[in-house]
């Protein structure tokens, strides 16, 4: 879900700002993918989204994901106007 959350984002962001603006917004997320994957327990656990679920905000989204000791997997990506919990279906 997470690469469509993100080909959404940006596909939203070219519409709304253009190529530029997606670069620029593009850019600033992945700075925060590469954060969270050097320091993955930054986020704000969040169990009742799944097992080692946490959320970490980026720019105008929130980035939902699963840290372990060996991996980080990014489950979605939820601009903050929207409800977490209708998208997520908790």
């Amino acid at each position: 879900m997470a690469r469509l959350d993100l080909q959404d984002v940006l596909r939203y962001t070219t519409r709304q700002g253009g190529r530029r603006q997606r670069a620029i917004y593009k850019q600033a997320l992945y700075r925060g993918f590469d954060e969270l994957a050097r320091h993955p327990l930054i986020g704000k656990e969040q169990l009742e989204y799944g097992e080692h679920a946490r959320s970490f905000p980026i720019e105008q989204h929130l980035i939902i994901y699963a840290a372990t000791e060996t991996e980080l997997l990014i489950s979605r990506i939820i601009h903050q106007r929207r409800d977490i919990s209708d998208v997520i279906g908790v």
